[in-house]
C-alpha cells in the first residue's frame, strides 16, 4: 500500500518541511565522506573568498551560511523574496524564463523586478534587463536606467573574469548585493539572472555558485531540451546537493524541442531523480514561445516564498 504524503499537494510546505532535513544531510554527508583538502568541503579555510569592497562606505559583506560552516546562520541569511536564477548551460534560455515568469507573477498581482547578475557583451542598460522588460510588457525602469538592474556590463562577449580583464574592470560582488537589497526594500520580489551556468567564473577563483550559496538565495534552474540537457541538468542539481542549496524549482524549457521523444524522456528522467533527491522542488514546463505570444505560467510555487 502506498501511502501519500500530506505534503505532496503544496510545494512551498514541502519546501519549509524538506529544506532543513535535506541541508542536514549534506552537511552531514560533506563533513564525512569529503576530504578534507577538497575545494568542495565548505568551511574550510582554504576556500576561495568572494571579492570584498574596499570602500568603508559599503555595508559589511555577507557572513555565516554554508561557506561559514553554519546552517543556521545559512536559514537566518535566505532572503525569501529574492530568487537566483541560472541555467544549466549558456543559452537555456534564462533570459526569456526570467521573463516569463516576472510577466506571470505580474499578471497574478506581484510586485516584481528582474535583476541581471553580470552582462557581458554589451554596453549602456543590460540586454537582457530589455528583453525582460519586452516579455513584461513595460518600459526600462528608472532602476534599469540607473543601473541598479545590472552593476556590470561590459563589452567583451565572455566570461565575467575575462571580460572583466579585457576590460579592465574589477568586479565587487558586494555592489551586486548592495543593488539586490535596493530593489528588495523597492518591490515584493526580486528575480536575479545569472550569467551562463553554475559554475561560470566570475573571478579566477570565484565562481557564480559560490555566489549563490553565500547569500543564500533559493535557485531557479533553466534546463533546455537540446541534445546534452540530461548531463547538464543532473550534474547542476547534483552539485546543488553537495553545496546545499535550496532549489525552488526546475524549469524545463521545451525550446528547442527537436524531437519529442527526447524532451518527453528527459522530463520522465528529471521528474524521476527529483522524486528522490530533491522531493520538495518542483518542476514547471515552458512551451516553445513563437514570435511575442508569450504564455503564462504557473508561478504559484514561487509565490508561496513571498
Amino acid at each position: 500500500m502506498q501511502h501519500r504524503n500530506p505534503a505532496r499537494g503544496n510545494p512551498q510546505r514541502r519546501v519549509r518541511e524538506h529544506r532543513d532535513v535535506r541541508l542536514w544531510n549534506v552537511e552531514f554527508r560533506m563533513e564525512k565522506t569529503t576530504p578534507s583538502n577538497s575545494p568542495l568541503h565548505r568551511g574550510k579555510d582554504e576556500r576561495k573568498k568572494a571579492p570584498r569592497c574596499s570602500n568603508a562606505a559599503c555595508p559589511p559583506p555577507f557572513q555565516g551560511g554554508a561557506r561559514g560552516g553554519s546552517i543556521i546562520n545559512l536559514k537566518s541569511k535566505i532572503n525569501k523574496v529574492v530568487y537566483f536564477v541560472s541555467g544549466i548551460d549558456t543559452d537555456a534560455g534564462k533570459s526569456v524564463v526570467t521573463g516569463l515568469l516576472a510577466r506571470s507573477l505580474r499578471k497574478r498581482g506581484v510586485n516584481v523586478i528582474t535583476q541581471k547578475f553580470i552582462q557581458t557583451g554589451g554596453v549602456g542598460i543590460s540586454e537582457d534587463i530589455l528583453k525582460h522588460r519586452e516579455i513584461m510588457g513595460i518600459e526600462p525602469q528608472p532602476v534599469d536606467k540607473d543601473g541598479t538592474t545590472c552593476p556590470y556590463v561590459m563589452t567583451y562577449p565572455a566570461s565575467p573574469h575575462l571580460a572583466a580583464e579585457i576590460d579592465k574592470m574589477t568586479l565587487d560582488m558586494e555592489r551586486i548585493a548592495a543593488s539586490t537589497r535596493k530593489l528588495d526594500a523597492l518591490y515584493d520580489m526580486v528575480l536575479l539572472e545569472g550569467a551562463g551556468g553554475l559554475y561560470v567564473p566570475v573571478t579566477r577563483d570565484y565562481f557564480t555558485i559560490d555566489y549563490i550559496q553565500e547569500h543564500g538565495h533559493p535557485l531557479i534552474l533553466v534546463a533546455s531540451s537540446k541534445l546534452g540537457s540530461i548531463n547538464h541538468t543532473l550534474m547542476s542539481l547534483e552539485l546543488c546537493r553537495m553545496r546545499g542549496i535550496e532549489v525552488a524549482c526546475l524549469v524545463y524549457n521545451r525550446f528547442p524541442n527537436d524531437s519529442e521523444w527526447i524532451t518527453n524522456d528527459s522530463i520522465t528522467i528529471f521528474k524521476h531523480y527529483l522524486e528522490q533527491y530533491f522531493p520538495s522542488t518542483a518542476l514547471i514546463e515552458i512551451p516553445v514561445v513563437h514570435g511575442n505570444d508569450y504564455p503564462d505560467v504557473d508561478v504559484s510555487v514561487l509565490e508561496g516564498g513571498k
